[in-house]
């Protein structure tokens, strides 16, 4: 069935324009348990994992950025087996990661935010994968996230993990100024 003239790209944000965020989010949540009711919680997974990689946040984007402009290869939003969680970015030469908590992490219910991190963090030090966990708030300030990095960065993996996690500090603090 084709679509019909009048839903051009303008008219929907115009449509999108006229709803409430909380309106939008309940329907997404409907949306949502009709699909993993239909069809089960995996397939809807997959639409989302495929929907983020094609839509990545600003800081994530600034983050893909650096670590093309290094030759840093790496996965986005890699699946922690057996779970549905997933790392925001995985570098494999060196069994590392960056988890990126940005503006959408405050939006969750701080226990599951909490419980969902717990689990993460046990998946990936069973797996032996060191991370960087980047958080983006208002009050966290350049010489936290530099204190963070310089953690991370260990003398093994330091000519590579040092210079992407030093890379990422500035853009990482400018990307939280703008979503503020």
């Amino acid at each position: 069935m084709a679509t019909p003239k009048h839903l051009t790209s303008e008219h929907q944000r115009r449509a999108r324009s006229k709803v409430s965020s909380s309106s939008c989010a309940r329907n997404g949540s409907l949306g949502a348990k009709a699909t993993i009711s239909k069809h089960g919680f995996g397939k809807f997974f997959a639409a989302w994992r495929k929907w983020k990689l094609a839509h990545p946040s600003k800081p994530e984007l600034a983050i893909i950025g650096i670590l093309d402009s290094l030759n840093v290869a790496c996965e986005r939003e890699w699946q922690l087996q057996p779970s549905f969680l997933t790392l925001d970015f995985y570098l494999p030469e060196i069994r590392a990661g960056i988890e990126f908590h940005g503006r959408i992490h405050g939006q969750l219910k701080q226990e599951k935010r909490e419980e969902n991190d717990a689990k993460k963090h046990e998946l990936l030090v069973a797996a032996g994968i060191e991370t960087l966990w980047k958080l983006a708030t208002p009050t966290l300030d350049c010489e936290e996230t530099n204190a963070c990095q310089r953690q991370f960065a260990r003398p093994a993996t330091k000519s590579l993990i040092g210079v992407t996690s030093a890379a990422l500090a500035w853009p990482i603090c400018a990307a939280r100024v703008a979503d503020a």
